[in-house]
This record gives C-alpha cells, sequence and structure tokens, in this order.
C-alpha cells in the first residue's frame, strides 16, 4: 500500500510508521520478508525494485529507501529467506548455465512482483545483488524497463571463493567504525541462519560473469547502467573496466565511495550511491521518451 506524506515532520513519521510494516510471502528460496513502501503519487509510473546485497537487510538500506520515498518513489525490496525454498521444480533451461543460488534468488524477485502484482519495475541493484537482479532480467525482461548497478558482482572475470572472502576481510576490516561493526553482526547474523547456503552464495558470487547476459538486457531495450565505486576493493572498477564495453550497456560512472558508499554522514548506508542511481534512472526514462519519438525530417 503506498502512503501520502504531506510535510518533513509528517512525513519522517509516516514513513517511521510504515517501513516496519512488513508482509510475507513464498517465494521460491522460502518466506520472503517484504517491504513495499511509497507515497501516494509517484514521479514515475512504475516502482522501484531494490535488489540487495549479500546478508544485506532492509535495516541497512533504511536511509537509501527514505530517500528514494522522500523523492516520491514507491520502493518494493526484501530480506531474502534463509531457510526453505526447493529448487528441484525449477526448469531446466532457467538453472542451465547460471549458479543455482543466483537462481534461487532472481526468482524471490520475480515471485515477489507477482505476489504484488507490479507488471514492469525500474530496478537498482548492489553488490550480489546485481548478479541475481541481470539473471531475473534475463529470464523475465518484459518486466524491467532500466537497471542500475552499483558496485555489481559478477563483472571483474575470473574470481576466486579465497579471494573474494580474503578481500571483503580486509575492506571490513579496514578502518572500521560503528557502522562497519553494525554491519558486521548482521552478516554473521545472515550467515548463522544458514551457513551451508551462505557458503554456496558466495562461491556462486566468486564464479558468476553476468556480463554476457548485459548484452541480452541491452539488445532487449533494457537501458543499464553501472556505478563502481573508486575505492571498492572488492569489485576493483579497474577490472570491470576491462571487462565491460560499450555495446553492453547505457553508461558506466566512477563514483566516490567505496563498497558500501560509506563516506559522508555516519549511518547513511547506500544513501549516496541511491541519489546517483536514482538520476541514472531519470536520465535513462528520458533518453528512451526521446528515442520513442518521431524523427522530423527537413523537405
Amino acid at each position: 500500500m503506498s502512503h501520502e506524506f504531506p510535510n518533513d515532520t509528517e512525513s519522517t513519521n509516516s514513513f517511521e510508521t510504515h517501513f516496519v510494516e512488513r508482509e510475507y510471502i513464498e517465494v521460491t528460496g522460502g518466506e520472503a520478508e517484504v517491504l513495499d513502501i511509497g507515497p501516494e503519487k509517484e514521479n514515475f509510473n512504475i516502482p522501484i525494485l531494490l535488489a540487495p546485497g549479500w546478508a544485506g537487510t532492509l535495516e541497512l538500506y533504511k536511509s537509501a529507501i527514505k530517500k528514494l520515498v522522500e523523492d516520491n518513489h514507491r520502493v518494493v525490496s526484501l530480506n531474502h529467506p534463509r531457510i526453505g525454498g526447493d529448487m528441484e521444480y525449477m526448469p531446466t533451461e532457467i538453472l542451465d548455465g547460471h549458479p543455482h543460488e543466483e537462481v534461487r534468488k532472481a526468482m524471490n524477485l520475480i515471485d515477489i512482483l507477482d505476489a504484488k502484482q507490479i507488471d514492469r519495475v525500474d530496478a537498482i541493484a548492489h553488490s550480489e545483488g546485481a548478479i541475481n537482479l541481470v539473471i531475473a532480467a534475463s529470464i523475465y525482461p518484459e518486466r524491467f524497463r532500466n537497471i542500475v548497478l552499483y558496485a555489481p558482482a559478477g563483472l571483474i572475470g575470473e574470481d576466486t571463493f579465497s579471494r573474494l572472502l580474503i578481500d571483503f576481510t580486509k575492506f571490513s576490516l579496514n578502518g572500521i567504525d560503528a557502522d562497519k561493526i553494525i554491519i558486521a553482526k548482521k552478516a554473521l547474523k545472515y550467515i548463522a541462519q544458514n551457513p551451508v547456503r551462505s557458503f554456496k552464495e558466495v562461491h556462486n558470487i566468486a564464479h558468476s560473469q553476468i556480463h554476457p547476459l548485459l548484452h541480452y538486457l541491452h539488445d532487449k531495450n533494457i537501458g543499464v547502467v553501472i556505478m563502481a565505486a573508486a575505492d571498492d576493493t572488492v569489485f576493483p572498477q579497474e577490472k570491470m573496466q576491462e571487462i565491460v564495453k560499450a555495446d553492453m550497456i547505457d553508461g558506466f560512472l566512477s563514483v566516490e565511495g567505496d563498497h558500501n558508499d560509506t563516506p559522508g554522514p555516519k549511518h547513511q548506508y547506500m544513501s549516496n550511491a541511491i541519489t546517483g542511481a536514482e538520476e541514472m534512472l531519470t536520465k535513462l526514462k528520458t533518453k528512451q521518451d526521446l528515442e520513442k519519438q518521431p524523427r522530423q525530417t527537413n523537405l
């Protein structure tokens, strides 16, 4: 359900009230905790789907979601289930060639759109979310208009589980502060809920290659912009630039920040990145609208 926020004070109070209102929806991966929040009138004619990074929770993305809602967007996101779900019934053509844990999360996204009766979305993905979001869009391209990938996984070429684990640990311990401690605690909780699934997910992240799918999405006229953080040591932009080519995407931006967009005010996880992603969605829509206009010819 959408909610109207009349002024700054009432808007904050209303957001806080409705942010804790969750739905529990059966999806491919189990039972997902889903947030669907937004104003009465949206600037865009379709909602924004936010695909979280590995161990990312709705609480971590709260400030980012608030920013989108304050800018008159309806936002749909989730906490991916940690237990339950059965992949046995999945069609072979979907599972073949894709990492199974990422397919599970990709189908979670589609299942939520189905349950909410949302035909089409713009989407923003962070880190691992880029892998499962791009897989979801490649399976159901008609459900997606434009996509922005911030600090995306799956775009640095051949990788290993050990490299990913070591570099992410180094990043987490570098300049450790209260915010990183909070993130680390949530990650440990995420792992503890299903250690086996967590291990498989990290293995899938390390071995995922999504650039061929970007070609496919581009051919399907889905706008794609990559935002690579200048200080991201987990998925370095230099390696992305070796993999990503101009005919795969509509834009590649090098932006200030690190893997979790931590520069700036504390407790603003991903809010700067979301601001940039929102601007990119606007530009993609404007570009698409212009391309639809008939060309004038000089007689």
